[in-house]
């Protein structure tokens, strides 16, 4: 079986283009950033290459997210990274197309890259390995690999249940979406530990949300909003992602336009 690594696009092109960035000053104008777009496509592949070496890799899939950024998350909750300056430089989108030209690529309509490499993670055909160095990979039950901590594993659906509703509780500042009220860390942990499964995290999640007075659909919305979609929860042919439900029963969200 061929092995595969699963590589976020998006932070291969923001890191290469960060490390080809220089500041420059003009006259008392504040500093202005500029960028090597060579030496950005040049790290870029020489990033890709080091990992498929460490990894042992057979095959790369390069996934990024929807190019237009009009991600689902957005759509089920407002608040979703409406913090983030969505303009990139001119010279991100050169190494986007650059890696898109040069490696097998995936992007699918209105999902994120960490959902795109959730989704493949499932291929049955290949031994899959995420690459990557976000919390949220760890929401999901496949082999990683950290290449910027030199960190590698394989979550177990356990662990990757546990993370999910870890961060269903504390949030995501970074993202945007806040999780349970005064539930931090610590005290997630506290709650969760145990080795306990999923239905009963859940219960312990809810039980959470109604003590600050909110509704089960608080809850449910911020698990969605924690959960990388995992194989299972989007429908190739159609588009249409499965929002997980914890009735067992997921509810449909139709994308707009078609998977390529």
């Amino acid at each position: 079986m061929k092995r595969r690594l699963l590589i976020d696009g998006d932070e291969v092109a923001y890191k290469a283009t960060c490390l080809s960035g220089r500041a420059i000053k003009w006259d008392q104008e504040a500093p202005v950033e500029s960028y090597d777009t060579g030496l950005a496509i040049h790290t870029a592949f020489a990033m890709l290459a080091s990992w498929e070496a460490e990894t042992k890799s057979d095959t790369p899939l390069v996934c990024f997210s929807c190019e237009d950024r009009n991600i689902f998350r957005k759509h089920i909750y407002a608040g979703y990274k409406a913090g983030r300056k969505e303009e990139k430089p001119s010279t991100y989108w050169a190494v986007v197309k650059k890696l898109k030209d040069e490696y097998p690529w995936r992007e699918l309509p209105m999902l994120e890259a960490d959902d795109v490499m959730g989704l493949m993670s499932g291929d049955e055909g290949y031994e899959n390995i995420i690459a990557s160095s976000d919390k949220d990979m760890r929401t999901l039950p496949c082999r990683f690999y950290d290449p910027y901590h030199k960190l590698r594993g394989n979550v177990k659906p356990w662990g990757a249940d546990y993370q999910w509703m870890f961060q269903t509780l504390v949030g995501d500042v970074s993202d945007g979406y806040k999780g349970c009220p005064g539930v931090g860390e610590k005290t997630a942990k506290a709650l969760l530990s145990g080795g306990l499964k999923l239905r009963d995290m859940w219960n312990i999640v809810v039980e959470q949300f109604r003590k600050k007075e909110r509704p089960d659909s608080d809850a449910i919305t911020q698990a969605r909003l924690a959960r990388i979609l995992r194989p299972g929860d989007y429908d190739m042919a159609t588009g249409t992602i499965n929002l997980w439900h914890p009735s067992g029963t997921p509810q449909k969200f139709e994308t707009k336009g078609n998977p390529q």
